[in-house]
């Protein structure tokens, strides 16, 4: 490294500056991003901004007629249904389980004493149908 030069009339030594010297001709930071815009703005896409506009009152009074024609029907459905479960245990409809057990044996398998059932459950059935079994053999 040479030394620093020396100013023999007053005394003084001039340090040479950290890193790499700077070129006359440099671009500052903002000067190297505009020219970077300015070669990368014929990639950028356009944006197409759609204004969404509100529908009109009428359709939400529309929609609020249906709304509340739809409770009515709801209301309608709960009373047929308090209805129907108030009634006689002898009016119920049969449970799908009970028309499997109460129907006679194939003849195939009347000598053996065994029945055969064929029926769908949910999970929540299936898992309890399983805890009795565990839980009686």
């Amino acid at each position: 490294m040479p030394s620093p030069a020396n100013d023999k009339v007053t005394g003084t030594t001039e340090k040479r500056g950290r890193g790499r010297p700077r070129k006359p001709d440099a671009m500052s930071n903002a000067e190297r991003q505009a020219a970077w815009r300015a070669r990368h703005g014929a990639r950028t896409k356009s944006v197409t901004v759609t204004k969404n506009t509100p529908p009109p009152a009428d359709a939400h009074d529309a929609l609020v007629r249906e709304c509340e024609q739809l409770r009515a029907e709801l209301v309608q459905a709960r009373r047929e249904l308090k209805t129907v479960s108030r009634g006689k245990p002898s009016a119920r409809v049969p449970s799908d389980v009970a028309t499997v057990l109460g129907r006679l044996p194939r003849q195939e398998d009347a000598g053996s004493g065994e029945r055969r059932l064929h029926l769908t459950m949910t999970g929540t059935q299936f898992f309890a149908l399983e805890r009795l079994v565990a839980h009686f053999g």
